[in-house]
């Protein structure tokens, strides 16, 4: 009978508790948002941040915490919120040490000249959290703005040794930075094109006779002059460059003209460069990450797409050899080890390094037709007339992540796939292409690339042989085989007669 006069009350209790509790469990469940990250590493879309803004301040007024008001800025800076000024400074005032407002807090007048309070805030940053890399990010362009070429050296350096930057990153800047010839100008996008080849270029020596031109730089006040005085042919003189940012920004406002990709000045002043590297006798190539504008249409029409850059200024190398000499490089010289990562496989479709990655395939216009006559037996080797270049490696890449990366988009109850401007859609949509595409790839490694050496890269036996270390009877027995598998398969599929 006691325990019995004891439980009573509790069930009651508990009843209670549970109709009129509020925070019940009949209310909004309120979980943690997914953690912002700067764009170089992830990058969403504006709804998508948003949302996430809005998530933020719902956790963060459910439970108050400096990390949960710092998200919430991050992602209210990428949303655009109106309000977002008023909030970070009565942000940073509750929470002064927190290195993400202080960050975000340097960033208001990003690209000025000599801005003296915005490295305050981010040194102070560095300071409290020596590894908190975003702010040494942003350090990298005080400390040039400065002219302080030894702390530039030592965020640099910074940022190597912290990892932030995956391999795949890496990897693809080194091998934009071989296909380049001596002396080179390289025209970059954003910060995945840009930071790992300063590294490369100034800490680890590699291709230092090339110099990195950043397009978004070019649209603040300093930067054109700097890339000058560090060895670019003069494009523009002081006066000429303020009269041209003040000429630009009235007839933007006078027009109410959208902005464009490039930014206000970036692309002409990038024509500029490209004309004074002609009369210096220096070669300009665009990053293949290089949004193209109509200011820039003309130029690159009249190019030549060498793999992952294109060149804008003449040269009196055929074409044909240009291409055999980039064909060469991604063979014997590129990088791709990241490409194998257990991260990268693993990363979200918006990561930085599977965006980068796309790339590769987009560089090339995956040599089919090539391929159909070769296994025809119509022609033995390529003539160079196709542009881009196809290692093995690359190949298998593209084909890879085209599968991966191919998405679905509903259509009245149907399942379509998404046909945007990626090129690697382009792989897949041609149905003879495709078919060729997959006999080559049902081939293995060894057969697959004697063929890619024979018939695309031009090789003799001789050459094959040298190349994958392999006895010349070997080299001929595999191209003999794989030649008849493919043939085999297509005539199966009517591709062939």
């Amino acid at each position: 009978m006691k325990r019995e006069r004891i439980w009573i009350p509790i069930a009651a209790l508990i009843v209670f508790v549970t109709i009129f509790a509020p925070n019940g469990s009949t209310g909004k469940e309120i979980v943690r948002p997914e953690e912002i990250k700067s764009r170089r590493q992830v990058n969403y879309c504006d709804e998508t941040y948003v949302k996430l803004a809005r998530l933020w301040k719902e956790y963060f007024d459910k439970y108050p915490s400096e990390y949960a008001y710092a998200n919430w800025m991050y992602a209210a800076r990428y949303a655009g919120d109106k309000k977002y000024p008023e909030l970070l400074t009565k942000g940073l005032r509750k929470y002064p040490t927190n290195p993400t407002l202080l960050y975000l807090k340097a960033l208001e007048n990003l690209g000025a000249h000599n801005d003296v309070e915005g490295r305050k805030y981010l040194e102070r940053a560095i300071a409290l959290d020596p590894d908190y890399v975003d702010a040494w990010f942003v350090l990298v362009l005080h400390y040039m703005d400065a002219g302080d070429e030894e702390r530039l050296d030592l965020a640099l350096r910074h940022l190597l040794e912290s990892g932030v930057i995956n391999d795949e990153v890496m990897d693809y800047n080194y091998n934009m930075l071989v296909s380049l010839d001596d002396d080179a100008i390289l025209i970059t996008n954003g910060d995945n094109d840009t930071y790992p080849g300063w590294i490369l270029t100034r800490i680890l020596k590699v291709r230092p006779d090339v110099t990195i031109v950043n397009r978004s730089l070019l649209n603040s006040a300093w930067y054109p002059m700097y890339v000058i005085e560090h060895g670019l042919p003069r494009f523009i003189g002081k006066n000429e460059l303020d009269d041209l940012r003040n000429s630009v920004l009235r007839e933007s406002k006078d027009k109410n003209a959208n902005p464009s990709p490039g930014g206000p000045f970036g692309d002409t002043l990038i024509l500029k460069i490209i004309e004074s590297a002609k009369r210096a006798g220096r070669p300009v190539y665009l990053s293949r990450t290089v949004y193209v504008t109509d200011k820039l249409k003309d130029v690159t029409e009249k190019g030549r797409e060498l793999g992952l850059v294109t060149l804008v200024t003449p040269s009196q190398v055929p074409y044909a050899e240009q291409l055999r000499k980039v064909y060469r490089k991604w063979v014997e010289t590129f990088r791709t080890g990241g490409l194998e990562s257990w991260r990268l496989k693993n990363a979200p479709p918006k990561d930085a390094g599977r965006m980068l990655l796309l790339n590769y395939a987009a560089a090339d216009d995956v040599v089919q037709e090539t391929f159909v006559r070769a296994l025809g037996a119509s022609v033995k080797h390529s003539t160079g007339t196709v542009q881009g270049f196809l290692g093995t490696i690359a190949y298998r890449l593209a084909l890879k992540e085209a599968k991966r990366t191919r998405r679905n988009v509903k259509l009245d109850g149907l399942d379509l796939p998404d046909r945007g401007n990626d090129a690697l859609d382009s792989i897949l949509n041609d149905e003879r292409d495709r078919l060729v595409a997959k006999a080559i790839e049902t081939l293995d490694a060894e057969h697959r690339d004697v063929l890619v050496l024979r018939f695309y890269g031009g090789h003799s036996y001789e050459g094959i042989a040298s190349i994958l270390q392999a006895p010349l009877g070997t080299v001929k027995s595999r191209i003999f085989y794989a030649v008849k598998s493919c043939r085999q398969i297509l005539r199966q599929k009517g591709v062939l007669e």
